[in-house]
């Protein structure tokens, strides 16, 4: 990944994470990359009434849309 895409990613942490219905399941809290490819492979998210809970999610079929709420 080069280091602007490393900057574009980084700014997904504290974005809501919505699901294929509309819902909101919870915040981006942490992106992991794949070691070989330098691409991100994993997010966690913060979910939960207080989002003391995580949850990984796979880095696939995903967008970014609106702004951070």
């Amino acid at each position: 990944m080069t280091e602007t895409n490393a900057q574009d990613y980084s700014a997904w942490i504290g974005h809501p994470v919505i699901d294929q219905a509309g819902d909101k399941i919870g915040k981006v809290s942490q992106i992991y990359v794949d070691e070989e490819t330098g691409q991100p492979d994993w997010l966690a998210i913060n979910t939960g009434m207080f989002k003391s809970r995580s949850s990984f999610v796979p880095f696939r079929e995903h967008r970014r849309t609106g702004t951070s709420s």
